[in-house]
């Protein structure tokens, strides 16, 4: 939900689609073609959490993407990939087999104010099982990423950020609260619209987060393919969603 705002063909304005892959936080930066680590240690102020969907689709060779949608239970998610067209469309609980099979995963969507501007989080795998065990509480909300932790499964190590609860002061909150009225939730306010608009302009809004994925994945690179690999081994038990 919103802190300013509880929530029931526009360009995101978030200034950075933020990952975590690789042990580090990272965006891309369109201008310099190429993904920036930010360092450690990174703190945010959460203004608001959505549900969507994110992952490699095989047989097209592309990345998968969907809409944001407030709660996984009453709201249809559109799922597509970039090449292959639309994938499934429904609640989540009803299509989550269909959409694992393609090479989707759940993704939760986190706006935040990071130094000053609107940027976006796309937590999935082990990242999200970290976000999810730190219960958010809509009160001046502050987070801290200070250090990670190793995670193994089978022959496959990872790194989990290690998320540090605490409140931001009134002055970072009182910044947080106009951004989120003024910039995310006029921006999401357009998005609550009939779901074929909403399939015919998603592309563009998801063109930022999914662009360094989609090209390095269909260059082949060892990098790509050990991404990949690396996210499906950090898949979240479906338990722990919060629907």
């Amino acid at each position: 939900m919103s802190i300013s705002k509880p929530r029931t063909g526009e360009q995101n304005p978030a200034a950075k689609h933020i990952k975590f892959k690789n042990g580090s936080f990272t965006y891309y930066d369109r201008d310099k073609e190429e993904n920036i680590v930010i360092p450690l240690p990174i703190e945010f102020t959460v203004i608001d959490e959505l549900a969507a969907v994110a992952g490699w689709h095989e047989k097209s060779k592309s990345g998968i993407y969907s809409n944001e949608v407030a709660s996984t239970m009453s709201d249809e998610l559109i799922v597509s990939s970039w090449k292959g067209g639309e994938i499934a469309r429904g609640f989540y609980g009803d299509i989550k087999d269909k959409i694992k099979a393609e090479g989707g995963r759940y993704e939760k969507s986190v706006y935040a104010v990071l130094k000053g501007e609107l940027v976006r989080f796309g937590f999935v795998g082990a990242a999200l099982s970290a976000w999810i065990e730190k219960e958010v509480n809509f009160t001046k909300p502050l987070f801290t990423v200070k250090e990670t932790k190793e995670g193994k499964k089978g022959a496959t190590v990872y790194q989990i950020p290690i998320f540090e609860a605490s409140e931001c002061t009134q002055e970072e909150w009182s910044e947080a609260v106009e951004i989120d009225k003024n910039i995310l939730q006029p921006y999401l306010d357009s998005k609550d619209i009939d779901t074929k608009t909403l399939s015919e302009g998603m592309e563009e809004s998801h063109d930022i987060r999914e662009q360094n994925a989609q090209c390095a994945a269909e260059h082949g690179t060892a990098a790509a393919k050990a991404e990949v690999a690396e996210s499906m081994e950090e898949e979240v038990d479906d338990d722990l969603l919060p629907f």
